[in-house]
This record gives structure tokens, C-alpha cells and sequence, in this order.
């Protein structure tokens, strides 16, 4: 006769094994949290600095973003004052104004970085 285990059995069975199974998924979850803001405060930092540091975007670095949709991290603004200038700028305005880029290259650019910083987080948690 086989014998399985599943995960119903292990949260059904002892209430010691309840509740480590429980303690296991709280703390998983608050290490992929704090891992996650950890990482959204560094592209924040680096995407408000390339702003700045653009002719174009100077004026609207202080209102960059960034914020989830949808279990992604967005970098932008929330606020519609200045969604609009923003996009512009981003995607260009046809053959009138070219595009100048500064939140997707940013976001690009920390890919790795952002990634990095996320592991250590959780290399940090594991020991």
C-alpha cells in the first residue's frame, strides 16, 4: 500500500504542525514584502535622481512614483496633475517632441539591481 502526504494532511494534522505550516506562510509572505518595498525604494531613488538629472524631467522628478498595479511595480505618478506632462514626455508627442524615455530606461536599467536587492532580503531572512 502507498503511502502520500499533501498539504491538506499537513494543515489538517497535529496543531503543532497548523500552526508552523501557518508561521511558515506569515513569514514568507513578510520576507517577499519587505524584499519588495526594499526594491521599490531603490528604483524610487534611482528613477527620481535620473528625472533630476534630465533637462525635460527636472521639474516633474519630486512627483515620480513608484506604486503596484496589479502585482507589478509601476513608475510614474498616481497623481493626474502630471500623468499627462509625464506621458508626453515618455512616449514623445509624434513627429513633435521626441521621446525621452527616463521611466522605462530606469526601469530597465535596476532590473538586476532591483533583483540583487531582493535576494539579499531574503538571504538575510534565511539565516
Amino acid at each position: 500500500m502507498a503511502w502520500t502526504s499533501s498539504s491538506k494532511d499537513i494543515m489538517s494534522g497535529t496543531p503543532a504542525v497548523a500552526d508552523y505550516a501557518e508561521y511558515l506562510a506569515e513569514t514568507y509572505s513578510l520576507v517577499l514584502n519587505e524584499a519588495t518595498s526594499t526594491a521599490a525604494a531603490q528604483l524610487q531613488t534611482a528613477a527620481t535622481a535620473r528625472a533630476k538629472a534630465t533637462s525635460e524631467w527636472s521639474e516633474l522628478a519630486s512627483h515620480v512614483e513608484v506604486f503596484p498595479i496589479d502585482d507589478f511595480i509601476a513608475v510614474g505618478t498616481q497623481d493626474p496633475r502630471y500623468a499627462e506632462p509625464m506621458r508626453t514626455l515618455e512616449y514623445g508627442e509624434g513627429g513633435e517632441r521626441p521621446a525621452s524615455p527616463v521611466l522605462t530606461t530606469t526601469m530597465t536599467s535596476m532590473i538586476q539591481p532591483m533583483r540583487q536587492t531582493m535576494q539579499t532580503v531574503i538571504d538575510e531572512w534565511l539565516k
